[in-house]
């Protein structure tokens, strides 16, 4: 059979024989929307939440617009202009309306980064504004249960009432992504998101907390942590994008800061999850194309799908471009050190979120033989822990059990793929 796999904003091929694949996981077709703006329009029109706090800022209240940065494809240029005109529907000011990049610890974009998220036209008629770790002003917010001193952005917490744009994925410790991300770790401080990412080992004695999960919410500490330091913030509505498994929008799930998130979450958990029969002896795995592979950073979240569906020894193949390199020059630096339990150690002493990401790759990339696709050179993909192919056909001749009647699995959209 030949196989068609997604690959930066390509397809890359093969033939591979009938009898070696299981199957290929990928979920139940989820039909996009025809028309998302008129969608978004609809639903914010349908809650009266987002009624109230439109009419809060009536007065010449102030809102900030949070929406996420360039590895989150969550249709910004069509989803704002409905909130901005919902707005300006209700009588806010739009010398009142600015937004902002929730950027969290990721890299600080350049403005034609933030133009393309936002659109030009709105880029250029208000004010926006990059929320940076290490870089914007932060004001301390409150303390939650677990200790986490949370400092959010001053512009955030100035705001009279927020609104919000976020897309619901799959994310490997925080359970799900979107909803509270946009404020913590979108809006935080270095020192908020630290503490924060750091329950996966400190809220247990030994290894990782098994809560901090793909997929999983309940006694997840760093989604309930993000949850508290969230609440702290002004009053947000936010627009929930969930996208089917090509990345296409499917639903939008307008609501508060926890139940328009846990609708999106319970929508897209029973929507693109995938139960699988067995482990298999290789897995071939796309993370979807772009930007779900726009760096090794982000091409971890397909890795860590993908891992779950081979058996502990088998290959698993990963396709991920990579364009933009590693997505944190800290990265190399945690994974170069290869001991998984130097990396707790020193995870425990001071906690680095990229240690964490480094230690997650390395505890999959060590059960595994494990293949890449990339643009990743070959000694970084060494420090990986894979081995490097520059073709599919490449790849196939480094899976051994090919040779002795193995069946695998073929993932086309990865990152967006759960299997269970």
């Amino acid at each position: 059979m030949r196989i068609e796999l997604p690959y930066a904003g390509d397809l890359m091929s093969v033939e591979l024989n009938d009898d070696a694949v299981l199957g290929a996981l990928q979920p139940a077709s989820f039909q996009p929307l025809p028309d998302l703006a008129a969608e978004a329009r609809i639903v914010l029109n349908a809650f009266p939440l987002a009624r109230q706090l439109a009419r809060r800022l009536r007065g010449g209240g102030k809102v900030v617009i949070l929406v996420p940065d360039k590895t989150r494809n969550a249709h910004v240029t069509e989803l704002a202009p409905a909130i901005v005109d919902f707005l300006c529907e209700q009588g806010v000011s739009e010398e009142n309306v600015s937004f902002m990049f929730a950027l969290g610890r990721h890299a600080k974009m350049t403005d034609q980064e933030c133009r393309a998220i936002l659109g030009d036209c709105l880029f250029d008629r208000f004010r926006t504004e990059q929320s940076v770790a290490l870089e914007s002003e932060f004001v301390e917010a409150g303390v939650t249960s677990f200790g986490n001193r949370v400092a959010l952005n001053r512009s955030v917490m100035q705001a009279d009432a927020l609104f919000g744009i976020n897309k619901t994925f799959f994310h490997y410790f925080a359970g799900f992504g979107g909803g509270r991300k946009l404020i913590l770790p979108g809006a935080a401080s270095e020192e908020t998101i630290l503490f924060n990412h750091g329950l996966m080992v400190n809220s247990v004695p030994k290894g990782k907390n098994p809560a901090c999960a793909s997929g999983n919410l309940d006694e997840n500490p760093i989604h309930l942590d993000m949850l508290e330091g969230a609440k702290f913030a002004p009053e947000i509505f936010i627009l929930n994008l969930v996208a089917n498994h090509r990345g296409e929008p499917a639903a939008v799930i307008g609501g508060g800061l926890e139940d328009g998130h846990a609708a999106a979450c319970k929508l897209l958990k029973a929507r693109l999850t995938c139960p699988i029969r067995e482990a298999a002896d290789f897995v071939i795995a796309s993370c979807g194309g772009h930007p779900q592979d726009i760096n090794f950073l982000q091409s971890h979240k397909a890795l860590d799908n993908a891992f779950r569906a081979v058996k502990p020894g088998g290959t698993l193949v990963l396709l991920a471009a990579c364009p933009d390199g590693w997505g944190s020059a800290y990265l190399p630096e945690w994974l170069e050190k290869a001991d998984l339990n130097l990396i707790e150690r020193e995870l425990r002493k001071g906690y680095e979120s990229h240690g964490q990401t480094a230690h997650a790759i390395l505890e999959k990339t060590s059960k595994v033989n494990g293949v890449l696709i990339s643009g990743m050179s070959e000694e970084e993909t060494r420090i990986i822990g894979m081995r490097k192919a520059e073709s599919l056909s490449a790849a196939l001749e480094l899976i051994p059990e090919l040779n002795s009647g193995a069946r695998g699995y073929v993932m086309p959209f990865a990152a967006a793929t759960l299997p269970t």
